[in-house]
């Protein structure tokens, strides 16, 4: 049986619908990354944030966290606002950590003015993407 975890930061609102929505559609718990414990062997481990303004230090902390003695891969699902920056860089953080981050990582535009609406294709396309995700794991590692 692959155990498969999503957690997210608090700090941008929509982004906790966005895991939920997907927890439920894999029949896991999503998790506030602060409330997280690496308790178990992690075969997939899901990290949704969102853009938010400055510097989102849970986030951060957070990987700085992830080993790879606990976890064997790990995707992000991120939304944004205006751009897809904060992406990248925690892309560049989780190289630096040497975290197992696969290749492939979901990104979505956010409505300004629907700050807390979440559009269905968002949720669609992103639960085609983890379908993706989990069957290469599943399949190649």
């Amino acid at each position: 049986m692959m155990v498969i975890r999503i957690v997210y930061s608090h700090k941008t609102p929509y982004i906790e619908t966005v895991a939920n929505e997907l927890a439920r559609y894999l029949n896991v718990r999503a998790s506030k990354m602060k409330d997280f414990e690496f308790d178990e062997k992690i075969d997939l481990l899901i990290i949704s944030f969102g853009d938010g303004f400055g510097k989102d230090k849970e986030l951060e902390r957070f990987i700085h966290k992830v080993s790879r003695d606990q976890v064997k891969n790990v995707i992000f699902i991120t939304g944004y606002y205006f751009n897809n920056k904060k992406l990248k860089s925690t892309v560049d953080l989780a190289y630096k950590y040497d975290i197992p981050l696969m290749r492939q990582q979901y990104c979505f535009k956010q409505s300004l003015f629907k700050r807390n609406e979440i559009e269905t294709d968002v949720i669609d396309d992103a639960r085609v993407y983890l379908e993706d995700m989990v069957n290469i794991v599943r399949d190649y590692y």
